[in-house]
């Protein structure tokens, strides 16, 4: 998700290969499913952070492997889907 140009791409862990089917075989604009609510279906609740810039917060998975803080740069057409090209500006690791 997308707030202010700003989001978050996570590195999900292998015990976290289930929400694989939710996060990634259906489109985030769908205004009829909610990811976070099929997560936490699936013992999964997601958590608020602060951003590295400590503007926005975001919504991450607990345990995730590691996670990039993206900030889009722009959207180009890619055929039956959009390309996100983004800026990297901040990492973080799931203590």
């Amino acid at each position: 998700r997308i707030v202010g140009g700003m989001g978050i791409l996570q590195l999900l862990s292998p015990h976290q290969s289930n929400l694989v089917p939710i996060l990634g075989k259906r489109t985030g604009w769908d205004e009829t499913f909610c990811k976070r609510d099929e997560c936490a279906g699936l013992e999964n609740d997601w958590v608020t952070i602060t951003g590295s810039n400590g503007e926005y917060p975001f919504e991450i998975l607990p345990k995730c492997a590691s996670y990039l803080q993206v900030k889009l740069r722009r959207v180009t057409d890619g055929g039956d889907h959009d390309v996100a090209i983004c800026e990297v500006v901040g990492t973080g690791v799931w203590d």
